[in-house]
This record gives structure tokens, C-alpha cells and sequence, in this order.
């Protein structure tokens, strides 16, 4: 248990303290003193409770699915059945009835003669000593409502009053603390993007594809191809939109395929015989998706399949979508001898997840396969319906 959690409990307790010692000074009796601070210590302990079911388990469950009308009712009930136990099982001290209209005997009976026709030690009837008019006074009506005592009434109407109170801090209580972890959620989201990006800039196009991108440019500048030209745009297409857009939280997805398509002709260069396989054609181009989302999972391909074996060695890339979702696969050969291609570059398939977790929370879907002979990678990525991204 951290500090942190542990102040928590404490403010909390010493919180629920106060009110039970405040509660039991409202209602404390002398001559019932020790069932005044049960009675109050029950009235706490039904606020409490009241509290946290509504923070923790009627307003997450409920009032954040949408479902207000069901979180009314259950807080309505709950605050209902709060008073009624209270009230009934716990009702409030009776008033004490005039000694006038009582037979109880008084105080002083012993000092009454005992001429009072209705017997020793009672009221004398009331006709025959100073009764105004000679009519004999009629005893006050009963205090109650709806056939009910009007002390319990009142003290259901208290109760349920006071538990709205407890309700409504609650709710304020528990919409505190989920912005706060909203607002610390983004926090994190923005320094994992910025540490991502670094990742990016500093080994996602790593010096060795660099290099062997550039060699081959040479190569085909130096025999006069005319692909060079061509090939020199897309690597300054490819580093613009690495420095300038990957900070972007959303790009159109027509933009991300075709950095894709420039890498994977980059790739090409040294070999257009290479079995390389890729299909973008049934794309949504505007819809919106997180830029350098799939390079990694591409640039992994590449690193492990020895597509350099033109025998054994194949990559086969899918990238489509169905209404507001994006399906990715990639499936590559794994060769029989386990080596390594390059030691440097990427952010790892791991931190990927990461990613995926931050940026598309229980909005996604990752599955990554491996047998003997190859290596595969389904993605599933389900997007709010929000408007859509234009590619100007």
C-alpha cells in the first residue's frame, strides 16, 4: 500500500469521524447516552455507504455508460430505503405527553385528598375545578400525518434530505477524481508521443537504411536512370513527413499508405525481384489514424524475413478498411537460421502495444501469430465515428 493511498483511507476515515461525533451531538440523550452514539454511529455508517456504492459503483457503471435514468432510480431507491430503515427501525424519540391528560399518577399524589372520584393520586376531574364555560377540555389530536407519527416523518424527510446531500458530494467526489485521472491519462499520452517521436527521429529511419537508400540512389544516378530523380522525391517525401507531420495526433490514412509505398519501394531498390506483396486498394483515404502507426510492424517484415532469399524469403502486405474500421495484416517468411539484419532502428514490437493502448484504448484488436515457416500480424482498429479527414 503506497502513501498516497494511504493518506486517502486516512482523510477519509477522520472525515467519517467527524461526522459520526456531529451526528451523535444532534441527537445525543443523557439518559440514553450510549444508544445515542450507536444510533448515530449507524446513521454514519448508512451515509457512508450511500457514498461510496453511488462513487464507485452506481456512477462509473452507470451514469458514465449513459444509463441516467438507472442511475436515478438506483440513487432514488437507495436514498428512499435509507430513510425508511431509519425511520422505522430507528424511530425518533416520542414527545412526552401533558400530565394533564394522562392516568399516570403525579408526582405528588400522595398530597391529593381522596375525594377525586376517578381515585387516589389522579387528576381531579376537570368539569368541577376552574374549567372556563363548565365544558370539559378535549386532549390535543394526535400528531400525525397519513395515519403516520409525525416525528418519524420527520425524521425520514431529514434523512433522505441529508443522503441527497451525501449523493450529491459523492457524485462531485467521484467526477473529481475521474478527471483528474482523465487529465493524468493525457499527461501520459503526451509525454509517451513525445518519447515516441524521439524513438522516431532518432532510429526509425536508422542510418543503415539511410545509407543503403542512398548508395542505391548513387547507383542509379551514376548509370543514368531515370528512376533516381523519382526515387530522391520520395525519400525527401519520406523525411518531411517524419519531421513535420508525425507529431500530428491524427493524419488521413491516404497519407500513411503512402509513406508505407515509399518505404517499401525504398526497399526495392537494391532488388526489384524481391517477393514483396502489398495491397492499399480498398482504403477509406480519409479517414483519420495516428501517423507511423504501421511502419514498425513493416520495417520488422523487412528485418526478419531475409527477404534477400529470393527462394524462401516473401512479404505479403494487406491494408483495408470497412466502414469506420482499419484491418492491417502483414505476413512474413521466417528463415531457418535464426539471424539478426540490423541491431539498430525501431521502436519494437512491444512498445507498439504501447502505443496501440494509448492511442486506441479497448479500441483495437493485436494478434501476432508465429509458426515454423512464417510470422504474422492482424490488426483491428475501430474508429469513433467522428468526421472525416480530408487529404489537402
Amino acid at each position: 500500500m503506497t502513501n498516497k493511498i494511504k493518506k486517502i483511507i486516512l482523510t477519509h476515515t477522520l472525515i467519517w469521524l467527524t461526522g459520526w461525533l456531529l451526528i451523535a451531538w444532534m441527537i445525543v440523550d443523557e439518559e440514553y447516552f450510549w444508544g445515542s452514539l450507536l444510533k448515530s454511529f449507524l446513521f454514519s455508517s448508512g451515509y457512508a455507504v450511500l457514498f461510496y456504492t453511488n462513487a464507485f459503483v452506481l456512477f462509473p457503471k452507470l451514469w458514465n455508460r449513459k444509463r441516467y435514468f438507472l442511475h436515478i432510480l438506483a440513487v432514488s431507491t437507495m436514498i428512499c430505503t435509507n430513510g425508511i430503515i431509519f425511520s422505522v427501525f430507528m424511530p425518533p424519540k416520542p414527545l412526552p405527553t401533558h400530565p394533564y391528560y394522562s392516568n399516570a399518577p403525579l408526582p405528588h399524589a400522595k398530597h391529593i385528598p381522596n375525594h377525586n372520584p376517578v381515585g387516589p393520586g389522579h387528576l381531579p376531574n376537570p368539569i368541577n375545578h376552574h374549567t372556563p364555560g363548565g365544558k370539559i377540555p378535549q386532549p390535543p389530536p394526535q400528531d400525525t400525518i397519513l395515519g403516520l407519527p409525525t416525528p418519524a416523518l420527520r425524521q425520514f424527510f431529514a434523512v433522505v434530505g441529508f443522503s441527497i446531500v451525501v449523493c450529491f458530494i459523492s457524485t462531485l467526489f467521484q467526477t473529481a477524481q475521474e478527471t483528474q485521472k482523465r487529465e493524468k491519462k493525457e499527461l501520459q499520452l503526451e509525454r509517451e508521443k513525445l518519447e515516441t517521436e524521439m524513438r522516431f527521429l532518432k532510429s526509425q529511419i536508422n542510418p543503415h537504411f539511410l545509407f543503403n537508400v542512398l548508395n542505391n540512389i548513387y547507383t542509379l544516378s551514376y548509370i543514368g536512370s531515370e528512376v533516381a530523380p523519382q526515387m530522391i522525391l520520395k525519400l525527401s517525401n519520406m523525411l518531411r513527413y517524419m519531421l513535420y507531420e508525425a507529431h500530428i495526433s491524427r493524419v488521413p490514412l491516404a497519407k500513411e499508405v503512402v509513406y508505407l509505398s515509399d518505404y517499401i519501394e525504398m526497399q526495392l531498390l537494391k532488388d526489384d525481384e524481391l517477393n514483396v506483396q502489398y495491397d492499399f486498394d480498398n482504403i477509406n483515404p480519409q479517414l483519420p489514424v495516428a501517423p507511423m502507426l504501421f511502419i514498425s510492424f513493416v520495417e520488422n517484415s523487412f528485418k526478419h524475413s531475409k527477404i534477400e532469399d529470393l527462394d524462401n524469403g516473401w512479404i505479403n502486405l494487406k491494408l483495408y478498411t470497412i466502414d469506420q474500421t482499419i484491418h492491417f495484416e502483414i505476413h512474413n517468411s521466417i528463415p531457418q537460421q535464426v539471424f539478426t539484419k540490423d541491431h539498430v532502428g525501431g521502436i519494437g514490437l512491444v512498445n507498439v502495444r504501447k502505443q496501440l493502448d494509448l492511442l486506441y484504448p479497448n479500441n483495437y484488436h493485436l494478434d501476432m501469430k508465429t509458426s515454423d515457416q512464417q510470422f504474422s500480424v492482424f490488426l483491428k482498429i475501430e474508429l469513433p465515428k467522428i468526421g472525416q479527414m480530408t487529404t489537402a
